[in-house]
């Protein structure tokens, strides 16, 4: 035995919505937004305010970091181009004779 469906008319369907949507707008107000914002005690206030500031810096400094070391590391690779290339650098690795290490005696 199967028990019928309900089915969603548009006027619940609106009223969730309206619903939904009203208790989302007055969530901020219940919960005063940030509580922490406007605490009374002036070195918790300040604490906020500098780990906001930090936190909001430090993407920005991780990816100014990561340019800058990209924009050295292609002008030390533009700078290596540009040397030119001694005789000394263009003949082969010569192999060195095997010594054999010498005994006391």
């Amino acid at each position: 035995m199967t028990t019928p469906r309900r089915q969603t008319t548009k006027a619940s369907t609106l009223f969730a919505t309206a619903t939904v949507t009203a208790l989302v707008l007055a969530l901020p107000g219940f919960a005063h937004a940030c509580p922490v914002c406007f605490d009374p005690k002036e070195p918790n206030r300040i604490a906020f305010l500098v780990s906001t500031a930090f936190l909001s810096l430090l993407p920005l400094g991780l990816m100014g970091g990561v340019i800058y070391w990209l924009w050295k590391s292609a002008k030390a690779a533009e700078e290596a181009e540009r040397q030119p290339v001694t005789d000394d650098a263009r003949e082969p690795a010569r192999a060195r004779p095997e010594v054999a290490p010498s005994l006391p005696a």
